[in-house]
């Protein structure tokens, strides 16, 4: 069966969009020996030598153009813990808000004792509890998100983003036209 453009009628012109892809995109890398000069610890100019590497890539413009959808990628950590540390903040306010400051000083003091101590009796005394409670709720609120946040993610994002793949890999492409299609018949 022989491709044809949906515009031109002809099939002179057509390439598979992936070919054209994989044939416009080269990656590389180099691993060299590097010399220079530093400064020690101590002030003095020495002479440093090591090895490094480089990486590189480059695509042609039609390429970058008929490029397969984005992998969808996960939210960057920092959106989980702005709303972690929000919460331990607030919830820390909340437990001892109600109680007075000398209460709240003898507390917390009790905790950090209790903890350079590592004593077993101080370690579980209600100041400790008190002052842990929050950070070990927090943590539950945590990964709770964090779960449920990867469950939407692999549910929802991925099978849509496999179905765009199968697509993207039935494209045609026509240079003489300057379009994708996908061959009916």
């Amino acid at each position: 069966m022989t491709i044809t453009c949906p515009k031109c009628k002809r099939a002179d012109q057509i390439q598979k969009v992936s070919a054209i892809y994989a044939n416009g995109t080269s990656n590389s890398s180099h691993t060299g020996r590097a010399n220079g000069f530093g400064y020690s610890l101590d002030g003095e100019l020495i002479a440093v030598s090591g090895s490094t590497t480089t990486y590189g890539s480059s695509q042609t413009m039609l390429a970058a153009q008929l490029a397969p959808p984005s992998m969808p990628k996960r939210p960057h950590w920092i959106w989980f813990l702005i709303p972690f540390l929000v919460l331990h903040l607030a919830s820390f306010i909340a437990w001892f808000a109600p109680i007075k400051k000398s209460y709240k000083i003898l507390l917390l003091t009790l905790g950090v004792l209790s903890i350079l101590v590592g004593s077993p009796s101080l370690v579980l005394t209600y100041g400790t509890i008190v002052f842990f409670a929050p950070i070990l709720i927090n943590l539950a609120i945590y990964y709770f998100a964090l779960f449920q946040q990867v469950h939407t993610h692999r549910s929802k994002l991925i099978p849509l983003w496999h179905k765009q793949m199968a697509e993207w890999n039935l494209l045609y492409y026509c240079s003489r036209d300057d379009c994708t299609f996908i061959p009916r018949g």
